[in-house]
């Protein structure tokens, strides 16, 4: 309860909740002719090679209500529309990776970084966690630990509805299909502002 919890972040929180995480960009909107290159250009090599495994992994995220892939056609007159290539990553002994190659036309460093820098605390886990250990209540007894892994972390949070071009992705299709743009609802796997 948002209303309730006492944390720095609660405001952060709160307007992530009823607003979305907002995509603030540096540089113009781009032109038709620079997003119509952009799709002409298309994805990675590396998804054209994993079709079957993106239709699955899609199909699986927009049912989440984590993504949404729609026709180019539909999609190529919204306002902010940006388009950056996807890619798969080949995994030993595990299914491949899905990822958004946000920098490759510099999306990732045209991104105001006003995400939160002290959310990122992982270097520092191990101390943090030996030393919440040491100080301890003893009078509420012996600590007790756990560890959760919350599946498709980043696609918890939602972004902000007239930011979600920003961050529109060339979907890979068989021959003969139209051309498609993925675009995230939940911030995505790639978007520097995505981790915190």
């Amino acid at each position: 309860d948002l209303d309730t919890l006492r944390h720095p972040a609660r405001r952060l929180l709160r307007q992530y909740k009823h607003r979305g995480a907002p995509v603030i960009l540096k540089t113009s909107p781009w032109t038709q002719g620079r997003i119509q290159a952009a799709m002409a250009r298309g994805s990675h090599s590396s998804a054209s090679a994993h079709l079957d495994f993106l239709r699955d992994e899609f199909t699986d995220m927009v049912n989440q209500a984590q993504w949404l892939v729609l026709p180019y056609s539909d999609v190529k007159h919204l306002p902010g529309l940006r388009i950056s290539p996807m890619g798969v990553v080949p995994q030993h002994e595990r299914r491949p990776r899905t990822i958004v190659d946000y920098s490759f036309y510099g999306l990732n460093d045209e991104t105001v970084p006003i995400a939160p820098l002290d959310a990122m605390q992982f270097g520092n886990m191990l101390p943090r966690l030996v030393r919440h250990l040491v100080l301890a209540d003893p009078r509420h007894g012996p600590t007790k630990l756990i560890k959760v892994d919350i599946a498709d972390g980043f696609y918890r949070i939602s972004i902000r509805p007239s930011d979600v071009p920003k961050l529109g992705v060339v979907y890979p299709g068989y021959p003969g299909e139209p051309p498609l743009v993925a675009f995230p609802i939940t911030l995505p796997m790639g978007w520097t502002n995505s981790p915190p």
